[in-house]
């Protein structure tokens, strides 16, 4: 399994706990890897904005969106 990140090779994190989200700029990782490792859900800036110098440039509008999303996801009402 070959993990890419903002210039990460290296060998996968341990597992997350069972409910466990992450965030990335672009995912390709598919869900039964993410689930391998533990990662519940994963969010990429790109599903938000699919263009790559425009999801850099709009990074922090775009990350306070998918943390909002999270917290929808992830947090009891």
């Amino acid at each position: 399994m070959a993990w890419r990140g903002s210039g990460c090779s290296a060998s996968p994190p341990p597992p997350a706990s069972p409910r466990s989200g992450c965030v990335c700029g672009r995912l390709s990782l598919d869900p039964a890897s993410l689930k391998a490792v533990g990662i519940q859900r994963a969010y990429a800036l790109t599903e938000l904005e699919p263009d790559v110098p425009r999801c850099l440039a709009q990074a922090g509008p775009l990350l306070e969106r998918v943390a909002a999303r999270m917290a929808r996801d992830f947090l009891p009402v």
